[in-house]
């Protein structure tokens, strides 16, 4: 198929609300802003601490997007991970069918992103 760009965050079999749950709780007090061209939806630029597949690629601008319109009422997914040009690069260079992608929120606020063959740790809403 062809590759979109971009993650949808789902629940991903976890009790979350992902209508919600990446807006307001994960990336929630982040400065949200409307995009122009789009009113009904937001968007903000954060900073991830990036390992894929063991590598590290240090700390990545990525763009998340969230726009309630996308659910159109049928619980379709409002909040996207834009891989920008880095992660997209090495995502077109190998397969990683199969892999996890683990997204933190660490203690200091900070943000990590791992795609690796088992997901690193444990989820905490």
């Amino acid at each position: 198929s062809n590759p979109t760009g971009n993650l949808r965050l789902t629940q991903a079999g976890h009790g979350i609300r992902h209508e919600s749950y990446f807006y307001r709780d994960l990336f929630g007090g982040l400065p949200w802003s409307p995009r122009l061209d789009r009113p009904t939806e937001q968007e903000v630029e954060v900073d991830f601490d990036c390992v894929v597949a063991g590598t590290a690629y240090g700390s990545l601008p990525i763009r998340l997007s969230h726009d309630l319109t996308r659910g159109a009422g049928q619980s379709n997914i409002p909040t996207l991970l834009h891989w920008g040009p880095v992660l997209a690069q090495v995502l077109r260079s190998s397969s990683y069918v199969g892999q996890y992608v683990t997204i933190e929120k660490r203690s200091d606020g900070s943000f990590g992103l791992t795609i690796d063959a088992a997901p690193t740790g444990v989820f905490m809403p």
